[in-house]
């Protein structure tokens, strides 16, 4: 119950971060009831002044945090959206260096034109062909939206490792048109790792 709170980010407000709250939860319970009825007590005060609620008797042992990306991460499987910011913040410099194409331009391009894309996975689903190939249709997101893109047997076979849920991707291919869908053809694609040794 308490722990899509943590996760949301909804109890930063208490002063620990949310690992220590995850780990704590029930000492955090108890200190919000306590606190919810301090307030209540002071609404029903005789003259009408409201007693502070306070967790400083709260005390947790400390605990490093989740990091950034985790905790992203976390309030997105909690309310389905990043709150605080999103995991691609963090890589504005990358894109002014890579000339990328944020995701919500692609549908105004045309077939065929050339893009660079910096880009999380969010999906990859995986297919054999009749050929007995293995490719991939993966659903990117960015600051900006989401599109799917393709990656052909090729390119699949020197690439599958790449392709985890959340890696930070960087992309090339060519834009396609799919029952008046957009897409991305991919020629290239890199990990984070590829491309940060790169630089």
């Amino acid at each position: 119950m308490l722990d899509p709170l943590i996760g949301s980010g909804a109890l930063d407000c208490l002063d620990y971060n949310r690992r220590q709250m995850l780990l704590h939860y029930e000492e955090v319970l108890e200190a919000v009831s306590d606190t919810r009825d301090s307030a209540i007590e002071g609404q029903m005060s005789l003259f009408g002044e409201a007693e502070q609620g306070t967790n400083g008797d709260l005390i947790l042992p400390p605990c490093e945090d989740f990091t950034m990306l985790q905790r992203l991460q976390m309030e997105k499987k909690a309310t389905g959206m990043y709150i605080s910011g999103h995991p691609l913040d963090s890589f504005g410099y990358l894109r002014e260096l890579l000339h990328v194409s944020p995701l919500s331009a692609l549908p105004d391009m045309q077939e065929g034109t050339q893009v660079r894309l910096l880009a999380m996975l969010h999906e990859c689903r995986r297919i054999t062909t009749k050929k007995g190939g293995d490719m991939a249709f993966i659903q990117l997101e960015d600051n900006s939206g989401s599109s799917e893109a393709v990656v052909f047997p090729k390119l699949y076979g020197v690439s599958a490792n790449r392709l985890q849920q959340d890696a930070v991707l960087y992309l090339t291919g060519k834009i396609s048109y799919r029952d008046g869908e957009v897409s991305v053809l991919c020629d290239s694609l890199l990990s984070q790792d590829d491309f940060e040794r790169m630089l």
